[in-house]
């Protein structure tokens, strides 16, 4: 499974270790996250967890869709009426991806 992620999150990273623990092999995509550069603590975090992981820039993420099987998006927050804060492009990413 190949698996895209936008945006460094405790969460998600927890999820990956759990479910590569669980003998899913798994494939990380993740964007840069300019201008933080998450990506990258996000694809160090990854390979430590044994978890090969290539770093995209932020406009490629139409160009892998089409290998991509699930998305996961950190937030900075959840707001009551079920909207989340985060990242710039996390729009575009979840258009791209309901789009493939």
């Amino acid at each position: 499974m190949t698996i895209l992620v936008h945006s460094l999150s405790t969460t998600v990273l927890d999820v990956l270790q759990h479910v590569s623990e669980n003998g899913m092999k798994i494939n990380v995509i993740t964007t840069e996250g300019h201008p933080s550069n998450t990506g990258k603590e996000v694809a160090e975090k990854c390979t430590a967890m044994g978890l090969p992981c290539k770093v995209i820039v932020d406009s490629a993420v139409a160009v892998v869709m089409s290998k991509v099987d699930f998305v996961c998006v950190g937030c900075e927050a959840v707001m009551a009426n079920g909207g989340i804060v985060n990242k710039i492009g996390t729009y575009s990413v979840a258009l791209i991806a309901q789009h493939f």
